[in-house]
């Protein structure tokens, strides 16, 4: 899984730990690959929410549970942020 950080609010930079990769290792030998649908997104602060794609490689073979986390930058606290699931889960089949 590839993990960044989108666009990022004015006067907020991305430092040089912005990017980390995880990867799930299949129980039938077989890597499965977990990504966001995009390298960034973008939110007017006060605006509409983005809508953030999280997405398997193929499907799993069993259920997955990926963690997900939400970094606060600069000035920002856990207010400026609403809606960040703690998990998103795939079924079996799904991707």
């Amino acid at each position: 899984m590839q993990l960044g950080f989108g666009t990022l609010p004015a006067g907020i930079a991305a430092g040089t730990q912005s990017t980390a990769s995880v990867s799930l290792a299949d129980n039938d030998g077989s890597e499965v690959t977990v990504s966001f649908g995009a390298a960034s997104y973008e939110a007017a602060e006060g605006g509409a929410a983005a809508t953030v794609t999280v997405r398997l490689n193929e499907e799993p073979g069993r259920e997955v549970a990926v963690p997900i986390t939400a970094t606060n930058r600069g000035g920002a606290d856990e207010a400026d942020y609403s809606g960040v699931p703690a998990t998103v889960e795939f079924g079996a089949t799904e991707t």
